[in-house]
């Protein structure tokens, strides 16, 4: 369960320190992305990401969330929809053959892990 509240969250953004995620037993690193600004850059750029890092999109209320691969230099990507509480609701695999095909939560979210 994912139970952050928003202004520590942004007051680790603003120190640029990330977080750390357990999901499946497994420590996961994180960079958050809580601006508009984070959000619309995402992993655009990151050319090696292992599979305990990624990247924890935060909206301050639920959302239907939109993402694609678009300047993403990596050939797939998992994607996590999660509720308020932080648990799953959804999977995706993002791939790079279309980039700016368009992955959208089906329910409303309040996280996104790439």
């Amino acid at each position: 369960m994912l139970d952050i509240k928003f202004s520590k969250l942004r007051e680790k953004a603003r120190k640029s320190l990330g977080l750390s995620l357990i999901v499946d037993e497994q420590i996961i690193s994180v960079r958050l992305a809580i601006s508009f600004e984070e959000k619309e850059k995402g992993l655009a750029g990151v050319e090696e990401l292992s599979q305990y890092q990624g990247m924890l999109f935060c909206y301050e209320r639920p959302v239907i969330g939109n993402f694609w691969m678009k300047g993403v230099k990596l050939q797939k990507l998992g994607i996590l929809f999660l509720d308020n509480k932080g648990k799953v609701i959804e999977k995706e695999i993002m791939t790079n053959k279309n980039p700016t095909l368009v992955y959208s939560s089906k329910k409303p979210i309040r996280y996104a892990l790439e």
